[in-house]
């Protein structure tokens, strides 16, 4: 999330409100029409209605006393108890939630959710000025992402190919790191890693020779390097998987949650980079994050409040 538009995200959903379409499959009742018998008369479906079944996939069940809590408690814990309530509202197990890490992030960016990490990371500078009510809307934006995730990779089909995108990107970074941190590194910084770099010391040894041999030499050390980090990430992130389905359940192939995980896939890895709030409100992955954020939002408030 930008934190220079984050003000604007509750606004924007309610103005979007009645035009979005709840993003999350509902299970309805075979034959039952979209109208509701009133005195031997149809009724559409009322505008309330319609608000509920879109916001209630996104409602932390917050209560008075809990948000008391949270705004009294010390920084380090509000964290957890926070990452708490909104996994329990989203149905994720303790075993998977995304840890929660206080790290520098790019300027203008306050949390990010790194779906090939399974880490919410979020930036330092953003909590003093911050309010708990924010922080908390800005944490359900980010598990909502985490959500979608888990989801991607229990669904029939998508999972295998969410593996592989997850693979591929991971890589693609990892190597990117790999290059910049050793392929000019000075000799003697480089010996001093040795007792730390453990069985990747030869191969590392060996890539810095090859460097020295020229650009084709030093390519068929990168693809030797990368073929083998394929394997082992992919490996890591089909055991993630496989963890994910014991733990929630797989998502069968011809199910509506199932349709709508197609439709999250496609969003996320059909773009590389959300450029404006404008942008990612056109994907239906940022569509429920931002969503999300501005309901938890007022819900936060509305409890703070004391109703």
């Amino acid at each position: 999330m930008k934190v220079e538009k984050a003000n604007k995200v509750v606004k924007t959903v309610i103005d979007k409100a009645a035009e979005i379409k709840s993003p999350l499959p509902r299970t309805t009742l075979a034959g039952k029409p979209d109208t509701v018998e009133i005195s031997g008369q149809k009724k559409q479906r009322g505008f309330v209605q319609t608000l509920k079944e879109t916001f209630s996939p996104f409602i932390s069940n917050l209560n008075k006393a809990t948000v008391k809590e949270l705004e009294a408690m010390p920084m380090e814990n509000f964290w957890g108890k926070a990452q708490e309530i909104i996994c329990d509202s989203y149905g994720i197990p303790e075993s998977l939630r995304a840890p929660i890490r206080i790290d520098n992030l790019p300027k203008g960016t306050s949390m990010m959710y790194a779906l090939d990490q399974n880490i919410v990371y979020v930036s330092p500078q953003i909590i003093k000025p911050r309010t708990r009510n924010k922080l908390f809307s800005f944490l359900k934006h980010e598990y909502t992402h985490q959500k979608q995730n888990l989801n991607l990779l229990r669904a029939e089909g998508i999972g295998e190919q969410t593996v592989e995108e997850l693979t591929s990107r991971q890589l693609k970074q990892s190597m990117m790191n790999f290059q910049n941190t050793f392929r000019n590194m000075p000799e003697e910084e480089f010996e001093k890693l040795k007792p730390h770099l453990g069985e990747n010391y030869e191969t590392i040894k060996n890539y810095r020779a090859a460097v020295r041999q020229g650009e084709e030499a030093e390519q068929i050390a990168l693809n030797e390097i990368k073929e083998h980090d394929y394997v082992v990430l992919k490996q890591q992130f089909e055991n993630f998987r496989q963890l994910v389905i014991r733990e929630m359940g797989i998502i069968s192939k011809d199910s509506p949650e199932a349709e709508h995980s197609k439709e999250i896939f496609n969003s996320i890895f059909s773009v590389q980079d959300i450029a404006s709030l404008k942008t990612a409100l056109s994907k239906p992955h940022e569509q429920e994050a931002y969503l999300a954020t501005g309901i938890s939002y007022i819900e936060y408030f509305i409890k703070k409040l004391g109703f």
